[in-house]
């Protein structure tokens, strides 16, 4: 019907707005580290292209990691190697609720802007882009799960395997997203604030009926 399908479209925004924002997020979280000193001394060039390849190579990966912890889901984080069919090193598990033990940083929880601003900005655009009165409980449900399945689906294979040096100065560096938990947690998040965004527009569609209403009333008196 065209309200599953303007809600696959809306979903797609989501999806779209979200992976905007966590790339600029990102590049944000880079920039401030290399501000900070994240750097060694001895960071040169070669370094740096190496960085770059890197974040090229699995920007996909680190992108729905930043999006899952926005969305509240845990994320493994550590030295994680296979040997003999047994797991080696440390995984620590980092979330909004739980930073690997600790309380998360007061900065972390910005991340929530991102599902925030993508879902209430699909959920607005579809009500303002869809013609007549089109069934909201047909529209947000098809928006979530488009919204919902292809980051479930990243998330699944975003199991990354990052080469010693590249992370951590010695071994390998383990960080794969819960899927089933980024799948929930973003059907809740499309569903919840997608209302929203459908409820905003429609209070200013009335607004602006009221006001052509007003602005037609005083031009013929």
């Amino acid at each position: 019907s065209e309200a599953v399908y303007l809600g696959l479209q809306t979903g797609a925004a989501m999806f779209i707005v979200a992976a905007v924002a966590s790339l600029a997020g990102v590049l944000l979280w880079i920039i401030v580290a290399l501000a900070r000193g994240a750097a060694p001394p001895s960071f040169g060039i070669g370094d740096a292209l190496g960085g770059l390849v890197f974040l090229v190579a699995f920007l996909p990966n680190v992108c729905v990691s930043l999006v899952s912890l926005a969305l509240g889901a845990s994320v493994e984080v550590g030295a994680k190697v296979r040997v003999g069919g047994r797991e080696l090193g440390p995984v620590e598990s980092f979330s909004l609720s739980d930073w690997g033990g600790d309380t998360a940083p007061w900065y972390v929880f910005a991340l929530v802007l991102i599902p925030a601003l993508a879902c209430v900005i699909g959920g607005f655009a579809a009500r303002r882009n869809a013609r007549g009165e089109p069934s909201l409980l047909e529209v947000l449900p098809a928006a979530a799960l488009a919204f919902a399945l292809p980051l479930g689906v990243i998330a699944a294979f975003a199991d990354a395997r990052l080469g010693a040096g590249l992370v951590r100065p010695r071994g390998f560096a383990h960080v794969a997203p819960s899927a089933p938990a980024v799948f929930v947690a973003a059907l809740l998040w499309a569903a919840a604030l997608g209302f929203l965004g459908w409820r905003l527009a429609e209070a200013q569609q009335k607004d602006d009926r009221f006001a052509s209403i007003s602005r037609d009333a005083e031009g013929g008196t």
